[in-house]
């Protein structure tokens, strides 16, 4: 019985071999193997070159005994996860198998959308509205009309400068509302600066320039200035 037992389980891991042998050849059938990939949805990263990425996804072969270009197993997260890795601008993607009769995987882009400008001493990168850099401004994944004007600048002492970097982590959006407090009475915003890890400064379109605190409400900062400009026109008035 032992021998009998030892036998039905030798038998066992061999026919499971066979199969995983036989498996993995027909995975690389010709008839199974991608042939194409399509991309939609970019409007600035070039559909030529999100492909080959892909495909260089797809025809990597390296440690693994089943085909990653058979149609059926190709790895949908592998390709999306290095179209991401290589192109910042990319928001979100999704690969699928577009079409079996024409041996096609579909890859469907997601772009950010330029929101501000932040610049350096070296250059200008586009801002998306969470306070990512995502492209150098000018490069060949830099292009597209950039939704707001205003230009950030000066030290980043809680983010990192360059593509990859958080524009003020946590304080991005509170200075943005901050702006649309002034913009919304008519008062245009043209740069704003970090001055230090508490201070940053507004440049309005007419040249003023106001101070102000990270940590202060967006609602509070508005009231201050709204409270100067009348103070200043009542001295005005006096002076006359």
């Amino acid at each position: 019985r032992r021998r009998m037992r030892l036998y039905a389980s030798g038998a066992g891991a061999t026919l499971g071999l066979v199969l995983m042998i036989g498996l993995a050849w027909g995975s690389h059938h010709p008839a199974l193997q991608v042939g194409a990939v399509a991309v939609e949805g970019n409007q600035i990263l070039a559909a030529g070159s999100l492909a080959a990425v892909a495909e260089s996804v797809i025809a990597d072969e390296s440690f693994v005994p089943f085909s990653r270009s058979n149609m059926l197993i190709f790895s949908r997260a592998a390709i999306e996860d290095r179209l991401v890795e290589e192109f910042p601008r990319i928001l979100s993607v999704d690969a699928s198998l577009g079409s079996f009769a024409e041996h096609r995987v579909d890859v469907s882009i997601v772009e950010r959308v330029p929101y501000v400008r932040y610049c350096d001493t070296a250059a200008c990168y586009l801002v998306d509205e969470t306070g990512l850099i995502f492209a150098r401004e000018g490069d060949e994944t830099g292009g597209g009309a950039v939704v707001r004007d205003e230009i950030f600048e000066g030290g980043m002492p809680y983010g990192i400068n360059g593509i990859g970097g958080i524009v003020l982590p946590g304080l991005f959006a509170s200075v943005l509302e901050t702006v649309r407090h002034l913009e919304r009475e008519g008062v245009n915003v043209i740069r704003i600066t970090v001055l230090n890890d508490q201070d940053f400064s507004m440049t309005l379109q007419d040249g003023a320039r106001i101070i102000v605190r990270f940590r202060d409400d967006p609602a509070l900062i508005f009231e201050n200035f709204k409270s100067t400009l009348r103070a200043e026109s009542l001295s005005k008035g006096t002076s006359a």
